[in-house]
């Protein structure tokens, strides 16, 4: 079985092929020609024929339905015709009834197909035999009756049999791309049995489906739109670089952009930019890196890109050309936390991949990494460290394994390899270039007994915006005997030569964890408990707040009692290896800042106790953290004005 993310919402493994076979070629590079323009016509798709592919499968004989999608708001492809299509095969000889359709809905079977439908002979097609062309040949489709492209979009999809799944070929028999970015519309998948409903895979770690469209119409020769840009968050004076996302419009491709941006009313002298190569993906998309300077003023204003030259020539598009972003300019840059939140579990056998990508954040980070790993895969029998309500965490993980969320900014991405490459590189792009809208402080106690702790945040709002603070509790160095602390790991049965990642060569074949279950590790940034319950936040909203304005929330939070879990939580405590983690969210559902600090132990004082420091009563709760407006019989936890905070027994 080779490399896989699996994913709890198909309940099966679909796995996608990231290495070399032991006994297959290098991966095959097509000499298909890239998305430029032939005659009257343009190939066009997420993938670009030339780079390398890869291969996606379920590793069983059933009927796979796969395809992409021409968006509705697609407007340089809306109106154009297709004529012929490019598909991708592995091995013939275990493929039966092969067809290609066309419909403005995901069919359930190719006949439910309301647009064409294209029976075809695998005596025709381009594929190969075992071990040969390890990742697919190319066989172009002539469509029966060209189909222009309406305002309700088109799926183009391909449906076969796989007959026989013991070889290579056969337990991956969808070719995909490999080593680039992943976009919307780019693979919905189904099988016969093991995704039984269409699920958009796009964009979740398995690559884009090879397949091209042969489009005809008129088309510009250089023209390029603008359809995004990096939130622009910004400190006065200071220089950030985030990407602005151009749409290629034209048969020439993109090599060079011509463009101005407009803030504050005034709009910039003409700037070039020479893409760092020729971008020529018909209607694709590519995102580079553009210079933005936070105004004088703190506050929010409008910042408009335009888009003057493609290729030194005058921009043949016109809607589009110009994109209008929000830019929001922070009164001062205050130090910034990332914030990785981890879905993980130990039945997870692809999950070590997380385990190396959070150590390598919390090694090359130090204090600015926080590290939240909610173990939700696994039931509780299996993992002492499951989180009992993971569905109740914030509402933000698809259930696919290991998967993580940075800062909430960037949609679900792999803890390891992040959306670049590298979470690494991820992170360090995060924390250059965009500012914090707040600073924030945090710290925590236990109660008396251990078993719960008293949170408290205080938040500076640096920008005007509403904000929510969100509680965790997280411990470090876990560990403990029994079938609740045994790791999965599915790399044991691959060399690191396979595998092709030296920081994974300790769970390979031969490292000192290269078995299939892995008892003895101890386990980083682990949520005990958090203040979401069935996935809301119960802590008070800050609500709307104005730059330099201040405000706190306490919240207590309870912290779990399994028995599979108690000795190696006590022993967390005893050796003050459990944390507070306050989360600040802004308007956008973005984590703008956060704050981390050691759990402190109980503190207790005596009612009627002074203190000759001038400081006052802010604040008073009982044991169960309730806001009390007078002194109450029993605990008494008591919030100073200098932040510090004393435990009272009143009698």
């Amino acid at each position: 079985m080779a490399l896989a993310t699996v994913s709890l919402g198909i309940q099966a493994q679909l796995v996608k092929q990231q290495m070399k076979p032991q006994q297959g070629p290098k991966p095959h590079r097509s000499m298909a020609a890239p998305a430029l323009a032939e005659g009257n016509g343009i190939w066009w798709g997420y993938y670009d024929g030339v780079g390398e592919r890869s291969a996606l499968g379920v590793q069983s004989a059933e009927t796979y339905y796969q395809a992409i999608r021409i968006d509705p708001t697609n407007a340089t492809l809306v109106g154009k015709t297709i004529t012929k299509v490019r598909i991708y095969l592995r091995e013939l000889r275990i493929l039966d009834g092969v067809s290609l359709w066309l419909s403005t809905t995901l069919p359930d079977t190719p006949k439910d197909a309301d647009v064409a439908l294209v029976e075809l002979k695998t005596d025709e097609l381009s594929g190969g035999d075992e071990g040969d062309y390890y990742n697919g040949m190319p066989t172009d489709i002539t469509l029966p009756s060209p189909y222009t492209v309406t305002e309700k979009g088109v799926y183009v999809g391909l449906t076969y049999t796989v007959t026989d799944a013991s070889s290579n070929a056969g337990q991956y028999p969808i070719v995909t791309t490999y080593g680039v970015d992943e976009v919307p519309n780019a693979l919905f998948l189904k099988t016969s049995l093991s995704v039984p409903t269409w699920e958009d895979m796009s964009q979740q770690g398995f690559g884009n489906l090879a397949m091209q469209l042969f489009v005809e119409g008129d088309f510009a020769g250089n023209g390029a739109s603008v359809v995004g840009v990096d939130e622009l968050v910004v400190a006065s004076g200071q220089t950030v670089n985030r990407n602005v996302t151009f749409n290629n419009a034209g048969s020439n491709g993109i090599s060079s952009i011509d463009y101005t941006i407009t803030a504050g009313g005034v709009e910039s002298e003409l700037q070039h930019l020479d893409l760092p190569a020729p971008f020529g993906i018909f209607g694709g998309n590519v995102a580079v890196k553009l210079p933005f300077t936070g105004a004088e003023e703190a506050g929010k204003s409008q910042v408009t890109i335009s888009v003057k030259k493609v290729n030194g020539e005058d921009n043949e598009v016109t809607e589009g050309a110009s994109f209008t972003t929000e830019m929001t300019t922070v009164a001062r840059k205050v130090e910034r936390k990332a914030v990785v939140e981890e879905f993980t579990g130990l039945t997870c056998g692809w999950c070590p991949r997380g385990i190396v990508g959070m150590e390598k954040a919390r090694e090359h980070f130090g204090d600015q990494f926080i590290g939240i790993a909610v173990h939700g895969f696994s039931s509780a029998s299996t993992d002492a460290m499951t989180y009992l309500n993971t569905g109740a965490y914030a509402r933000i993980f698809s259930g696919s394994a290991p998967a993580c969320h940075l800062n909430r900014s960037y949609g679900e991405i792999d803890p390891k390899e992040g959306y670049s490459g590298s979470i690494i590189s991820d992170i360090q792009e995060d924390l250059d270039n965009v500012a914090a809208k707040v600073d924030v402080s945090v710290d925590g106690e236990f109660s008396e007994d251990n078993k719960k702790v008293n949170a408290h945040a205080q938040v500076e709002a640096l920008s005007d915006d509403s904000y929510t603070v969100a509680f965790a509790v997280v411990a470090d160095g876990l560990s403990g005997s029994g079938s609740g602390w045994i790791q999965y790991n599915y790399y044991y049965q691959y060399t690191p030569a396979q595998v092709g990642d030296p920081d994974l060569m300790e769970f390979c074949k031969g490292g000192s964890y290269g078995k299939s279950s892995v008892p003895g590790l101890k386990f980083n940034d682990a949520m005990m408990v958090s203040s979401y319950v069935s996935g809301n936040n119960k802590v008070e909203t800050l609500g709307t707040m104005t730059t330099g304005q201040v405000e706190e929330r306490e919240y207590t939070l309870t912290l779990p009692t399994r028995t599979s879990l108690k000795t190696a939580l006590a022993s967390a405590i005893e050796e003050g290896r459990v944390y507070i983690v306050a989360l600040v969210i802004d308007g956008n559902g973005r984590i703008t800042n956060a704050a981390k600090a050691q759990v402190q132990a109980a503190t207790t004082a005596i009612q009627g106790v002074s203190s000759n420091t001038g400081t006052t009563e802010v604040a008073r709760y009982n044991a169960d953290g309730v806001r009390l407006q007078a002194p109450a019989r029993g605990i008494n936890i008591v919030r100073m004005s200098d932040g510090t905070v004393r435990k009272v027994v009143v009698e």
